[in-house]
């Protein structure tokens, strides 16, 4: 995973709650680690949990946290701040709060139909939440690369190689095809 053959910007891969060898073997410090948790007492548990693991066993500082299936933002971000201060009190890590996902029973009718929550409901509260943590989201990865980009680019200094590989900007058209919006 670490030098895939093809041109990714991000990958998503849902790994449920806790951590074992497979979770650890698909992080890597030069990835981007987005944890995703909701106010279950557990829930937020589970995430410190993989939180710690991911910095002592992986290296990993830095995190995305999206906060999933909550009534309002802030309730998501009481939820964020909590896992901030438990984390920052006993892990060397930076949280970057990137968003919630509402619980909405239309996205579970969605789901259930076999439908695009878009095609279905548009003004579903989840569709606006979703759109936000999208842009947020690359917004982050950006960000991030940027700063990564900019360590590499003074290592290669250093060493007198050539410019780091460009990122194509497919993020979006891989939420876009995701979503059902882009047309094949």
């Amino acid at each position: 995973l670490l030098n895939p053959p093809w041109d990714v910007d991000l990958t998503i891969v849902d790994v449920g709650s806790g951590v074992d060898a497979h979770v650890l073997g698909l992080h890597h410090s030069r990835f981007h680690s987005l944890i995703v948790t909701s106010a279950d007492p557990t829930a937020v548990t589970a995430a410190y949990g993989q939180l710690k693991v991911l910095q002592t066993e992986r290296w990993i500082r830095n995190f995305g946290v999206v906060v999933n299936q909550v009534t309002d933002a802030k309730k998501a971000r009481d939820v964020f701040f909590r896992l901030v201060d438990v984390s920052t009190k006993f892990v060397d890590v930076k949280l970057d709060y990137l968003g919630y996902l509402p619980l909405d029973q239309k996205l579970s009718k969605a789901v259930m139909n076999g439908k695009i929550l878009i095609n279905l409901y548009p003004g579903a509260p989840y569709v606006p939440c979703l759109d936000l943590l999208v842009k947020r989201l690359r917004h982050w990865q950006q960000t991030i690369d940027s700063a990564i980009g900019s360590k590499v680019e003074n290592a290669q200094a250093r060493r007198g190689s050539e410019e780091p590989k460009k990122r194509s900007p497919s993020l979006m058209n891989f939420w876009k095809a995701l979503l059902g919006e882009v047309k094949k």
